[in-house]
């Protein structure tokens, strides 16, 4: 049983406990249903016949039958007697005993053709069947001579309701797998929320307990569904007028872009080693912290200000796009498994220009082109010195938000005195290397570095105050000279546009 793995470890001692203890194993029954076992018997001695050639008789005409099996109870004597026992001077009757249910399924290891091929990868069944489909399978196969059935016995526990009971039609706390993909008749109080819905809450409970089910948790596992939809949207509408020939190389991406990647990769490899290993509500909560932590109150607050505003095609606009396409890659290649749809609507709204890309996400990851050029700074624990002086940071913007001092945190400047920032020298490189864009990392419309000696705690070390400049109408940072004009950077990307526009109408007119 070294050749098995069991999961959960605790089906091991179960299956061989049950097995040591159980007796002899007679596989006829007396029931008037079932499949029957091809014997006959002598009329005149009662002794039974079971040849092979008898059986193989059987058996072609069973195939051949619209109704299967029941040829044997339809069947004439005469039919029943392969050509060697007619007209032999002896009288048979059929035997009326069916085969025990169990050594039926049992045997599905030899009719699937796994004796030939080898042991099947995965038996999946519930913790009732180490006395049932399990134990037949293994006493079948092994008294066959062909050794194990399977690599890995998986068992699962039984769906009860959201109170713990087992469900039952006279309780009335059934839930329906198709009232869930479907509705029910009221759809306000059983609205219909997909095949993917369902899929996502199979995957999103520990199967190897008994797991709970009810409307409130089903529409919880759809708010988290909803949540992924909306970052793929939003992922999805950004990678425009990308083409694979516009993609940036890790080594040239700006650092809060590397750090993603980092980031990317950490999760991308928890959830295939959860995949390996059956631990499926692993990858759905792999997902959802990544999703909710990383991607969406972290990433696109510090991304979204060079998507929207710097020129299409510039470096640091490829940059994040890159990364928004190997993020798009992590969600089709993370959910596919558990959401097929989900999957499959990403794949269809692709911009056409990434088509020749489809392909590579149809496979499993692949490695990310130039990801050991990734740098040390891009993550580790600088990162999060720098996080955490960034919480520090959101404390006071939103105390000045209470104050109400600023509406939003672009209505601020803040002040980091990296001299007295009680923090180590690779945090304070790192912060400094960055002074460019530390603005999106705080999400405020400036900040700036000042060097002194008066040091102390990460809340003292930052000053927040109002932004003196006016909010540029286009970007919206308060880093314009005048309310009706665009900021320094935008009114280059608007004047490179409209030489672009000028140079293709020259073009067209030429």
């Amino acid at each position: 049983d070294n050749d098995i793995r069991f999961i959960p470890a605790r089906g091991h001692e179960r299956l061989s406990a049950m097995i040591s203890s159980r007796t002899d194993w007679c596989i006829s029954r007396q029931r008037s249903w079932g499949v029957p076992i091809p014997v006959l018997f002598e009329k005149e001695t009662g002794d039974a016949v079971l040849t092979s050639e008898l059986v193989h008789h059987v058996c072609n005409h069973v195939a051949a039958h619209p109704s299967g099996c029941d040829w044997w109870w339809e069947a004439s004597d005469e039919e029943l007697l392969p050509p060697s026992m007619r007209n032999n001077g002896r009288e048979y009757e059929r035997g009326v005993d069916t085969m025990d249910v169990w050594f039926d399924s049992g045997a599905a290891w030899h009719a699937s053709g796994s004796s030939e091929r080898g042991s099947a990868d995965v038996y999946l069944e519930g913790s009732d069947q180490h006395r049932g489909w399990f134990q037949s399978s293994l006493l079948t196969s092994v008294a066959a001579g062909c050794g194990t059935p399977f690599r890995t016995l998986l068992t699962h526990g039984f769906v009860l309701d959201g109170s713990g009971q087992k469900m039952s039609k006279s309780i009335g706390n059934v839930v329906s797998p198709e009232a869930i993909i479907s509705g029910g008749q009221n759809k306000k109080k059983e609205p219909a929320y997909g095949a993917d819905v369902l899929r996502c809450w199979a995957a999103s409970v520990d199967y190897t307990k008994d797991v709970h089910m009810s409307p409130e948790i089903i529409e919880k596992v759809s708010d988290s569904v909803r949540k992924w939809r909306n970052i793929v949207r939003f992922l999805l509408g950004n990678v425009h007028g990308l083409a694979p020939e516009d993609l940036v190389a890790v080594a040239d991406m700006e650092l809060i872009d590397q750090h993603m990647v980092a980031k990317l990769l950490q999760a991308r490899n928890q959830v295939t080693e959860n995949y390996e290993n059956y631990n499926f509500h692993h990858v759905y909560g792999t997902v959802g912290r990544f999703a909710s932590n990383d991607i969406s109150s972290f990433y696109f607050e510090m991304v979204k200000d060079r998507l929207y505003a710097d020129h299409r095609t510039s470096r640091s606009r490829r940059s994040a796009q890159t990364v928004i396409l190997c993020l798009l890659d992590f969600f089709v290649k993370s959910l596919g498994p558990i959401m097929p749809h989900f999957a499959q609507d990403v794949l269809d709204h692709l911009p056409e220009e990434l088509a020749p890309i489809k392909p590579s996400l149809l496979e499993w990851f692949a490695e990310i082109p130039g990801v050991d050029a990734l740098p040390p700074q891009a993550d580790g624990a600088a990162w999060e010195e720098l996080l955490a002086l960034r919480s520090a940071v959101n404390r006071k913007l939103e105390a000045m938000r209470m104050d109400k001092k600023i509406t939003t945190s672009l209505d601020a400047a803040v002040s980091i005195n990296v001299g007295g920032w009680a923090a180590s020298d690779h945090a304070k490189l790192l912060l400094s290397s960055q002074s460019a864009s530390l603005h999106l990392f705080f999400g405020t419309s400036k900040c700036s570095l000042i060097s002194s000696e008066d040091s102390g705690s990460q809340q003292d070390v930052a000053e927040v105050t109002l932004s003196p400049h006016n909010k540029c109408p286009r970007c919206w940072l308060r880093v314009a000279h005048h309310d009706t004009q665009p900021c320094h950077r935008c009114a280059t990307v608007l004047a490179r546009y409209e030489e672009e526009e000028k140079a293709t109408m020259n073009t067209g007119e030429s």
